[in-house]
């Protein structure tokens, strides 16, 4: 007891419950709830690492729970848990990870409903009736807190709702029951409901209460949630109760209850996303294994050239070009090549001399150009093709593999330009339209007409009265994927190399959907774009004023000089919070192009004295910080390792990939720097398909990889 307080504890059991454990932990750290005992009952989807990281973090007690084979392993959990750890807490919870205690006002806390309570000394125990929310017509996982998705329940006298489960005084504790909704208390307690009143028996048996009382406290239960992931876990997971039982789809179909609209509040919301912030910064600040030390030192790039000068600091500049140059079409259409460059070479003192942005502006439809050219990519070979097949890389024509596995050692790198265009209409999904044309950035990632709902011929919507227009000059910061991880680092972020040749702090800018995603409001704000400046783009809009810098990368494609500058100014603002020298970058939480035993290949990897991190769990800081420090990092090919482009340090590069997926990225992104690239490819079916790796020959390429490391 804290004052009058009582410390709240919650006592669960999960097995393969990564993807939902840290805001489970976080909505209930919001509302009170101070200590967490969990039981691991043999989890192989990264549950166990990151419940152990939560514990060196000392937020939670990892206790790993095996059970024996035919024994349902949830009440012996519960008991060893409270023989370890009664005395621990005033107040054990006892709940599953698809459960959340749910407290009908805003402004109070557990904590304080609980001592109301705990005044009458006969309260040993609080029974929390369910609440159960269906799938609210969601197909899979959209990335949002579940919490936020899901807002559609049963109504309050549906059958399933009559369960309870007990929040127990450890005073009142005797043993676990024969079921996990009620336990048996000492003599003189009994259960009452939150609001004070009795608990009666249902005539269904124990666990069920004749009434359904959801004030002040109830238990939002997301049995299912959607019917990806109830196929993908629920089934074949089984019951913690009923040992080797699965869950037939008819479950799903028997709880998809969507009768009443009852949303999360955006306060409890807020909260939550509070303190997954504060959880995923403590889980890299104080859940190391052991302490790690390196010397910073700056890589000098390594440009080619023929065509960028060297600076005394090694950054690239430009060498001027009075060629007239025009931009390389990359859409498949002749839609996609209508708009032609202007007439004159681009250099940055046009726009730094000013410091603003008269000269652009005084020049509607103007594009100004930067020269391209060649850059140089670290050395690369594929050091085990465990696949057997003839290899043909799916990225860039201009990377193939030769035939002893080398790549090339220089691309042609993008030209970069920024256009000003007067009354440009922008559409949801990166399109831009200026009478009659489709200007071609519009489709450097490809055209994809599911970007936006609109069919080509409503695009020309310019003199259409209905039509919102801004009429300030924005910069324009959106594209296909924008809301995609991997694609707006790349191809959105990008753009931002001209922050350095024009002062955009005071002008607006205009984003996609999506713009509110954590991950995207901090590299923003890392770049100076305040959510104050966004426009989002989520209808048509005419822009009086449209400036369109390019992107200074495309994946599978190239990295301009530019934007290496932009992408290495980033992570020096970021500097050395983390500090990691070699770093396994897992993909364990993402479904497509899966590794079915990465479990495996972590514990290759962590033997070998590789920090194993999952980026999911990490704000863009230590993202940065953690590329930007390593010089040895492996990983899957994807958008897990696109930190690669704020790596300064790197000098030793092992990446994993599927024969369907052979894109060389991670050589783009290195490019510049004295790093060795290194590529084991595994058997995969398709572009996005899940495969396997073949534990022995990965460990094989492994220890040569190792044996030749640059460190």
């Amino acid at each position: 007891m804290q004052g009058n307080r009582p410390v709240i504890a919650i006592a669960a059991i999960f097995k393969n419950e990564a993807p939902y454990i840290l805001e489970w932990v976080a909505y209930h750290r919001a509302i009170g709830v101070e200590r967490f005992y969990i039981a691991d009952n043999n989890s192989d989807d990264g549950t166990t690492d990151i419940l152990a990281s939560l514990a060196r973090a000392g937020i939670i007690v990892h206790i790993p729970f095996p059970h024996v084979a035919g024994q349902p392993p949830q009440l012996p959990a519960y008991a060893e848990i409270m023989r370890r750890h009664r005395s621990e807490a005033d107040w054990f919870a006892f709940i599953d990870a698809d459960e959340f205690i749910f407290l009908d006002n805003d402004h109070s806390d557990l904590p304080g409903v609980v001592a109301t309570l705990a005044l009458r000394e006969n309260v040993g125990a609080i029974v929390l009736n369910w609440a159960i929310y269906g799938s609210s017509g969601h197909a899979d996982d959209d990335g949002r807190l579940v919490i936020e998705r899901f807002s559609g329940r049963a109504k309050m006298e549906w059958g399933t709702n009559f369960h309870y489960k007990s929040l127990v005084r450890s005073s009142a504790w005797a043993s676990v029951h024969g079921n996990p909704h009620l336990f048996v208390l000492s003599p003189g307690y009994s259960a009452f409901h939150s609001n004070g009143q009795p608990v009666v028996d249902h005539a269904r048996g124990p666990g069920l209460s004749r009434d359904v009382i959801w004030a002040p406290v109830r238990l939002n239960h997301y049995v299912i949630k959607s019917k990806g992931e109830f196929l993908r876990k629920k089934r074949p997971r089984g019951r913690a109760t009923i040992a080797n039982a699965v869950r037939p789809e008819s479950f799903f179909d028997s709880h998809d209850r969507n009768d009443v609209l009852d949303v999360m509040t955006k306060k409890r919301i807020a909260s939550t996303k509070s303190e997954l912030r504060h959880l995923r910064e403590l889980l890299i600040t104080r859940g190391k294994r052991r302490p790690l030390d390196m010397v910073l030192t700056s890589v000098r790039r390594r440009w080619d050239n023929s065509r960028f000068g060297i600076t005394a600091s090694g950054s690239p500049s430009i060498v001027a070009n009075e060629e007239k140059q025009k931009l390389p079409s990359k859409g498949p259409t002749e839609l996609a090549r209508e708009i032609e460059a202007a007439g004159r070479t681009f250099s940055p003192a046009d726009l730094d001399e000013t410091g603003d942005l008269n000269l652009l502006l005084s020049k509607p439809d103007h594009r100004y150009l930067a020269a391209s050219g060649n850059v140089v990519l670290p050395s690369a070979a594929l050091i085990d093709n465990s696949s057997g097949m003839v290899i043909r890389p799916t990225g860039p024509v201009f990377l193939p593999l030769a035939a002893n596995g080398v790549l090339p050692s220089k691309i042609e790198s993008l030209p970069v330009f920024v256009s000003h265009l007067k009354d440009a209409m922008c559409y949801p999904g990166g399109i831009i339209l200026q009478r009659g044309r489709v200007f071609t950035e519009s489709f450097r990632h490809g055209i994809n007409r599911g970007s936006t709902s609109l069919s080509w011929e409503q695009l020309d919507q310019a003199n259409d009265p209905a039509i919102r227009i801004e009429e300030q000059p924005t910069l324009f910061l959106d594209g296909e994927h924008f809301a995609a991880f991997g694609h707006f680092l790349a191809e959105i972020y990008s753009r931002l190399w001209v922050r350095k040749y024009l002062q955009i702090r005071d002008i607006k800018v205009a984003v996609g959907k999506g713009a509110s995603a954590p991950f995207i409001s901090e590299l923003l704000a890392l770049a100076g774009v305040t959510s104050e400046q966004l426009i989002v783009v989520d209808e048509p809009i005419r822009f009086r004023s449209l400036i369109v810098p390019s992107q200074s990368l495309v994946v599978r494609t190239g990295l301009s000089p530019l934007g290496a500058e932009f992408y290495g100014d980033i992570s020096d603002s970021v500097g050395a919070s983390i500090v990691t020298e070699s770093a396994y970058i897992s993909r364990r939480l993402e479904k497509r192009r899966a590794l079915e035993n990465e479990p495996n290949v972590e514990r290759l990897f962590r033997k070998a004295g590789f920090d194993v991190l999952l980026p999911e769990l990490m704000t863009m800081r230590s993202q940065i910080s953690l590329f930007r420090n390593a010089r040895r990092i492996a990983g899957l090919s994807g958008s897990n390792l696109f930190g690669l482009l704020f790596s300064k340090q790197v000098t030793d590069l092992f990446v994993m990939t599927g024969s369907g997926y052979i894109l060389h990225n991670e050589a783009v992104f290195t490019a510049g720097r004295d790093c060795r690239s290194t590529y084991f490819i595994g058997s995969s079916s398709g572009v996005h398909a899940n495969w396997t790796a073949d534990m022995p020959r990965l460990e094989q390429s492994v220890g040569r990889w190792l044996a030749s490391s640059q460190l």
